[in-house]
């Protein structure tokens, strides 16, 4: 009974102990200017994540409609396949914009070249899902279809193949401009390690 105030006030004080060391090992000491830039610096870091997953989004959204364009050309239903394209999109413009949005929020955004391209390129990436979106809706490529013959049939895979390559290359590239802007300069680097 006597020993357990003492075991919880030992523990107590080992558990303070232990949340001063680890908040000391987070601590930096800076200056007026360098705590701005700091802020700056994990703001944009955070805007540059969150296009990443509106990205991801992007993606995921493109995926489930080629695999329903896929269908399309199995078993063509137009009636029910012009809205659907409508309405996707209208929300493949929506989270574009959003993405455009919080990249426009980024500090660097009139200066920095790599911005520029990456919306150019997520732009020329809708364009070529779009594309692909069509030629995938419209070519069927079932072995049962009898009256095509192998010739047009290796010719529709070449061409569908050949979007979905561009299509990679371009989701790739966009990957890697998203991940160039999360990396810092060495400058910025060396005030975020801890000070001791």
């Amino acid at each position: 009974m006597v020993y357990e105030p003492v075991i919880l006030s030992v523990f107590l004080f080992i558990a303070l102990l232990t949340y001063i060391f680890y908040g000391r090992l987070e601590l930096r000491i800076v200056k007026k200017g360098e705590a701005a830039l700091l802020d700056t610096a994990e703001y944009d870091t955070s805007l540059i994540r969150r296009a990443m997953e509106t990205f991801d989004l992007l993606t995921s959204e493109f995926d489930s409609t080629l695999a329903r364009a896929d269908k399309q050309a199995k078993v063509p239903v137009k009636q029910k396949w012009q809205p659907y394209i409508a309405q996707q999109r209208e929300k493949y413009t929506g989270i574009c914009q959003s993405l455009e949005e919080t990249l426009a929020a980024h500090s660097a955004s009139e200066t920095d070249p790599r911005l520029g391209k990456l919306k150019t390129t997520l732009q020329n990436y809708m364009d070529a899902q779009e594309q692909q979106i069509e030629v995938r809706s419209t070519t069927s490529m079932s072995p049962e279809d009898s009256s095509s013959s192998k010739s047009s049939k290796s010719s529709d895979a070449k061409v569908v193949l050949e979007h979905a390559q561009r299509c990679a290359d371009l989701e790739v590239n966009i990957a890697l401009l998203l991940r160039a802007l999360v990396g810092q300069d060495d400058r910025e680097k060396a005030w975020l390690q801890p000070v001791l």
